[in-house]
């Protein structure tokens, strides 16, 4: 899919993954190469990006994160 859609196999890695929100382009391209239609993807691209705040960026992943402890001072 890299090699056809112009887009590197990491970036389609972190796309697919729900890491990252890939650029519109990339949703264009991935549709000319699976044959789909790309006004309905788009469409589910406009709603993603509504739902990601318009961040185009990597993802928070806060179930990933440690929770902070406090640290307690010494005697």
């Amino acid at each position: 899919m890299a090699a056809r859609t112009g887009y590197s196999a990491r970036s389609w890695e972190r796309y697919l993954g729900g890491r990252s929100l890939p650029p519109r382009e990339a949703v264009e391209a991935l549709a000319r190469v699976c044959g789909g239609d790309p006004s309905s993807l788009l469409v589910l691209h406009e709603m993603a990006s509504d739902r990601w705040g318009g961040r185009h960026t990597e993802a928070p992943r806060p179930h990933l994160r440690r929770p902070r402890t406090r640290r307690r001072p010494r005697p």
